[in-house]
């Protein structure tokens, strides 16, 4: 975790608040141009690494010394996976569905929303934290979606950053 919080530091010194959100909606943005797969990146105290999950395909995780290395070699795992399945006509899991989540700074926070799923909003007090709790929000949409559990386990979002 250290070397992490290290790095954090490092890439965001004298940058504001908007501009780190900027940056990592672009770094994301990327990401997702190229990998329509959603992925789970988390600190593991017991592994003393971080571990990236595919949720839509079950058998892969990875580790690695910071997110970057976690999520790139979560990227290559699952291209392998898929390879293999495919190679044993076995079906392809298929990305998640992809939603359009929109922040907006507000007193002391962050709100989120997904315009498209009615009543889909929520709040926090850094971007990270509304990211969070829009994933959360989405899986109690019951009455808009057929399975809201399975979307906002697998949803990959499109992030839109608006200035207050």
């Amino acid at each position: 975790m250290k070397t992490y919080a290290k790095w954090r530091d490092i890439r965001n010194a004298g940058k504001s608040p908007e501009r780190i959100a900027q940056m990592d909606a672009q770094v994301k943005a990327d990401l997702r141009a190229m990998f329509p797969y959603r992925i789970v990146v988390e600190w593991s105290p017991v592994d003393e690494c971080f571990i990236a999950r595919v949720p839509s395909v079950e058998t892969v995780a990875a580790h690695g010394d910071t997110p970057e290395v976690a999520v790139r070699e979560a990227i290559v795992a699952t291209e392998l996976a898929l390879e293999a399945l495919a190679a044993h006509k076995r079906p392809i899991p298929p990305p998640g569905q992809r939603l359009r989540v929109v922040f907006e700074p507000d007193e002391g926070g962050w709100q989120a929303s997904i315009p498209s799923v009615k009543g889909c909003r929520t709040w926090g007090r850094s971007i990270e934290a509304a990211r969070t709790n829009i994933r959360e929000a989405l899986s109690l949409c019951a009455d808009e979606l057929a399975s809201p559990e399975k979307v906002a386990a697998t949803a990959v979002f499109d992030e839109e950053l608006r200035s207050g």
